[in-house]
């Protein structure tokens, strides 16, 4: 079981027995902080990704009352996992925005094993501090309307981006933006699938990771029509277009 808790600063102490009564063999794995107080009725989603593993329900939806609250996820472990590590990540989206991941190890042992107890460790924190906004001109009304959300999720965003019509942009000012991003966040739609300015900005932010999934800008696909969604990109069928997830994040944007 992995469970993800949402909870204020005051709370941090009481968290580790609320999990342990879940699951007595529960650790802390690692902490992300939201850079600000979260207004209450805020939609907080999740996506749990652990490649190795098989997760049974990977997507889940948090509302924050200003309490407590656990999201707890079910994974499967293949009987010839034991003794490999495995590599974990939350991905975080707040009011429909991604706002930050989280990436966790743990190592694996057998089923009753009294030795070698499993260990876990954060390896890293990642919080988006500043977005490119990938998007198709025919969707800039919606894409204004969602990027109001940016300021809770604590993220700066290139608002000259969205003054300028494809065709008319300075090709050399956004790949240099997108050079100084953290967060590639890809407004999708058969538009944008369509534009061949979305294209290229696509390909340079794959480019600039160079094939390493660690490296920035992470790529987030943020749906703006469907289900169904339109089909990604061959070079971003890696990602989780059709996540129960990005679903959510489509429905809270448009209440």
């Amino acid at each position: 079981m992995v469970q993800v808790f949402l909870y204020p600063p005051k709370a941090a102490r009481s968290i580790k027995a609320q999990a342990q009564q879940a699951d007595q063999t529960a650790e802390l794995r690692g902490t992300y902080s939201l850079p600000l107080e979260l207004p209450r009725g805020t939609q907080v989603d999740l996506h749990l990704e652990m490649p190795a593993l098989a997760v049974v329900e990977p997507d889940a939806v948090l509302v924050w009352r200003g309490q407590p609250i656990v999201a707890q996820f079910e994974v499967g472990v293949p009987a010839d996992a034991a003794g490999t590590n495995a590599i974990g990540r939350v991905r975080i989206a707040v009011s429909g925005v991604p706002v930050g991941t989280l990436r966790f190890q743990v190592v694996l042992t057998d089923a009753g094993t009294t030795q070698g107890k499993a260990g876990a460790c954060a390896l890293e924190t990642r919080r988006y501090h500043r977005a490119f906004v990938s998007y198709s001109s025919k969707d800039r009304a919606e894409v204004l309307r969602r990027v109001q959300a940016f300021r809770i999720a604590g993220i700066s965003v290139f608002q000259d981006i969205l003054d300028l019509e494809p065709g008319q942009r300075w090709e050399k000012e956004l790949y240099r933006e997108i050079d100084n991003c953290d967060v590639f966040l890809l407004f999708w739609s058969q538009s944008a699938a369509e534009s061949e300015w979305v294209g290229k900005e696509i390909d340079y932010a794959v480019a600039r990771k160079g094939g390493n999934d660690g490296n920035p800008p992470d790529i987030q696909p943020v749906p703006i029509e469907g289900p169904p969604i339109p089909q990604p990109p061959a070079c971003l069928r890696a990602l989780h277009f059709n996540d129960a997830l990005l679903a959510h994040i489509a429905s809270a944007s448009k209440s």
